[in-house]
């Protein structure tokens, strides 16, 4: 498990001219779990591997980020 505290930043991108520092790209598929304002469940599929992110309440910018790996066909199933 890992535990970090999030901070949340968002930015506004012009253009694509990001695109031409990107060397490669990795598919994901991801849901969310729950409704909760008071924790979001999301599980992630990111290329071969799959997480299980818990995320608490949000505290101004920032809130506690638990992510756990889990069995990718058992992440299949959630999606499904």
């Amino acid at each position: 498990m890992t535990a970090i505290t999030e901070i949340e930043r968002k930015f506004l991108v012009h253009g694509d001219s990001w695109r031409r520092q990107s060397y490669s790209a990795i598919p994901f598929k991801q849901a969310y779990l729950n409704s909760d304002p008071e924790r979001t469940v999301r599980v992630r599929i990111e290329g071969d591997t799959a997480v299980l992110t818990i995320k608490g309440k949000s505290e101004g910018i920032s809130r506690l980020e638990c992510e756990y790996p889990i069995p990718l066909a058992d992440a299949e199933k959630l999606l499904a």
